[in-house]
């Protein structure tokens, strides 16, 4: 790969400094509604700036013939603001750490509610963290949006994209739907939602659990605003309503209810690991925010990752085989190496930003 030096910050004024109360990237400009004092909305147009800019014109007649494009020059502040026009398709921005992620982040979801936040586990003490059930539902959505929005914006971090995951295939095939008239032993029901990870309560309480209480289930799944009360007559399906969990009174009778996995897990019929990268169309456009610091933080942590792992087996007293395996098959994570993903991620086209002007 040849890295192209281009002094962006010196060969021209960016007007970047703009910004948004209210309202959504059009991805051609900013729309944003104006009250008028006869009640009535106006919507107005505000042309994104960074559209009519040499760097970003560059940008996308170079991606668009496939090419793997470096600037070097490019301040922290504009790089979200070249990277927002292109969700027309799928947009994978990768960051140094969680910090500048969020921040990213931050600058994406004023232009647009179709961007996402695929947050890393960490990766030595992920059975102890606290945030554990939060992060694995935050993950589960983004596979979600992946899997069945066209267009977004995905910010992460190399170490995320670092852990090896199920396919989306797995993923997808744990997505089912129950309707009214439909026919399911209640049995059946209960061992399909624990195997997408939800947890079973007397009452639920929050996102990713369930309750039964004779012919009646309780959902509430990450995608819902309300959960559902499900009402059996037999195996026949019989009424599903939303309800509200601090009054228990029903809301909105519904003919079906789509349930998707309460974590990140699907079903799995393949030994083959993929990583987040695999979740992503061909034609998704990835951006690298300092390769280099992605890169060190990267082996930093795949060193720490494998030295504890390492020490832990040594030290360690030996368990059963049974009780061994099955923590492995549900606890263990693993991950590729940063020179993998670099690997798969030079087969495709993406963009490299640099904030320094050095070639060295």
């Amino acid at each position: 790969m040849t890295v192209k030096n281009r002094l962006c910050a010196e060969k021209e004024d960016i007007p970047f400094s703009f910004s948004v109360e209210k309202g959504s990237v059009n991805l051609e400009g900013i729309k944003q509604e104006r009250k008028e004092d006869s009640g009535q909305s106006e919507e107005m147009e505000y042309q994104n700036l960074i559209i009519g800019t040499r760097i970003y014109q560059s940008l996308k007649e170079e991606l668009e013939e496939g090419k793997q494009i470096f600037y070097r020059g490019v301040v922290d502040s504009l790089k979200p603001f070249l990277a927002v026009p292109f969700a027309k398709k799928w947009v994978l921005y990768l960051c140094k750490n969680e910090e500048r992620a969020r921040e990213v982040l931050q600058n994406f979801k004023s232009f647009t509610d179709s961007a996402y936040y695929y947050p890393p586990k960490d990766f030595l003490f992920y059975k102890a963290d606290t945030r554990g059930h939060f992060i694995v539902r935050e993950r589960g959505e983004c596979l979600r949006h992946l899997l069945e929005d066209p267009t977004g914006l995905m910010v992460t971090t190399f170490p995320a994209l670092m852990e090896k995951m199920e396919g989306r295939n797995a993923f997808r095939s744990a997505l089912f739907t129950l309707s009214v008239g439909m026919t399911i032993p209640l049995s059946d029901l209960q061992e399909k939602l624990s195997r997408m990870g939800y947890s079973r309560t007397e009452q639920i309480e929050s996102r990713g659990e369930y309750s039964i209480r004779g012919g009646i289930v309780d959902v509430f799944s990450n995608q819902m605003e309300d959960p559902v009360r499900i009402e059996f007559f037999g195996e026949e399906v019989d009424s599903i309503r939303t309800f509200s969990m601090e009054s228990q009174r029903s809301l909105t009778q519904e003919s079906e209810a789509k349930f998707y996995p309460a974590g990140e897990k699907g079903f799995s019929s393949s030994q083959k690991v993929f990583s987040l990268l695999d979740y992503f169309p061909e034609k998704a456009v990835i951006f690298l925010d300092e390769p280099q610091r992605l890169m060190e933080e990267a082996e930093r942590v795949e060193e720490e990752f494998r030295n504890y792992f390492e020490t832990e087996s040594l030290s360690e007293p030996s368990k059963s085989g049974k009780r061994r395996e099955k923590e492995d098959e549900e606890e263990r994570i693993d991950l590729f190496s940063p020179k993998t993903l670099l690997s798969e991620l030079s087969k495709k086209a993406f963009v490299a930003f640099f904030s320094t002007l050095e070639t060295g």
